[in-house]
């Protein structure tokens, strides 16, 4: 198992190949090295500095101690998360606009310390999406996109794992059509990531699945109604203006950290009315494209359309969500070796291309909006291949 995940053989055709894999690997590795070093640095900083993971962790030490609704009050939010340790001196955080079923995701780190259950919930969240993969696990340990998560300390493992291991249940029998579904639904937590799967599932006709995705998101609400109270659904709904209103504006210093079109054109200067604009009109084609993929039926190179297009599709995302994009080039990579025995050195340098997009994200001045070009144009070569 560990030759085969750590020194798998792709088959590479041609010296550039290889050397496309012995950059990545070097990338990753001083990548990763630079991020637990600033994580360290950053932890032992007086007061210590801490990730995103920080904010997760106290929405669920706060609807233990204070009661969910108190999570979506943005006064006491900002408070309780003081008090926690949140540096005061840093900007108010944004009200919580998690959908209520996201705190049972997040509710067994109440019960833990920060540091404790910053490393369980790191190594639960990427464990079950290696697990979810069938093959290219090696690729997602080395992507850039894993360094930045485990930096951030972030869902984006956990909702990778999500979407790829129920959109991989809903490709088997009718027990793994309804168990994706049952995942799915529990997906439905991160909204704005799961917009192309009911194009695929619609495509596919896959109807078992989207019935037990929708039964699952009711037993949701039912059951965080009765846990938390009736008004805890209302009381969500009525944070979601405010929270889009302080998105908007207070967004205009970290906007290099979302890749996505609106993100992108934001960065560069456009306003929010041009930047929407686009973002609807690239989203059509990319539904289109999800669509004629699945029509056949779902397949490994199917999902890798689904990841990467979720980035050009939705407006809101950030780098680390970006392990799915990872997982969804590994899968393509993957089936193309399958059926070629190896992938050509332009294949590899689209692939690092792609990988690298969290890099230049994080690591230079604001202005490298590379993701949706670079997505684009591997979205592209999937749907050829496709073909």
């Amino acid at each position: 198992m560990g030759a085969w995940l750590f020194a798998p053989r792709w088959g590479l055709r041609g010296r550039g190949a290889r050397l496309a894999v012995l950059v990545l690997a070097a990338m990753a590795a001083g990548y990763l090295a630079l991020l637990v070093i600033r994580v360290v640095r950053l932890t032992l900083a007086d007061p210590p500095v801490h990730s995103d993971f920080h904010a997760l962790w106290s929405y669920a030490r706060i609807a233990m101690q204070d009661g969910a609704l108190a999570v979506y009050d943005p006064q006491h939010l900002a408070q309780a998360e003081i008090a926690l340790g949140r540096d005061p001196m840093r900007p108010a955080p944004l009200p919580f606009a998690y959908p209520p079923p996201f705190l049972l995701l997040v509710w067994p780190l109440g019960w833990m310390g920060y540091a404790t259950g910053y490393l369980v919930w790191i190594l639960a969240t990427l464990t079950l999406l290696l697990a979810v993969l069938p093959r290219a696990r090696w690729l997602v340990l080395l992507a850039p996109a894993t360094a930045a998560t485990v930096y951030f300390g972030q869902s984006g493992f956990l909702f990778a794992a999500l979407l790829i291991g129920g959109l991989r249940a809903s490709f088997g029998g009718a027990g793994l059509q309804i168990l994706g579904g049952v995942v799915l639904g529990v997906a439905a937590c991160k909204p704005q990531l799961g917009l192309l799967v009911p194009v695929a599932l619609l495509a596919m006709r896959a109807w078992r699945t989207m019935a037990a995705a929708c039964l699952t998101v009711a037993a949701l609400v039912g059951l965080t109604a009765w846990l938390f109270g009736a008004a805890i659904w209302p009381t969500w709904l009525a944070v979601l203006p405010d929270y889009s209103r302080r998105f908007d504006v207070e967004m205009t210093a970290y906007w290099y950290l979302v890749p996505t079109v609106e993100g992108s054109l934001r960065l560069l200067g456009y306003g929010a009315g041009v930047a929407k604009l686009v973002q609807a009109a690239v989203a059509l084609p990319v539904v289109l494209a999800v669509w004629q993929s699945f029509r056949r039926g779902g397949d490994a190179i199917a999902l890798g359309v689904l990841c990467i297009g979720t980035f050009l599709v939705t407006p809101h995302a950030f780098v680390y969500d970006l392990p799915l994009s990872a997982a969804g080039l590994g899968l393509y990579l993957a089936a193309r070796r399958e059926v070629h025995g190896g992938l050509s050195a332009a294949e590899c340098g689209l692939a690092l291309a792609a990988l690298a997009v969290p890099v230049a994200m994080l690591s230079f001045a604001p202005g490298w909006a590379l993701a949706p070009p670079v997505f684009a144009v591997l979205l592209l070569v999937m749907l050829i291949a496709r073909r």
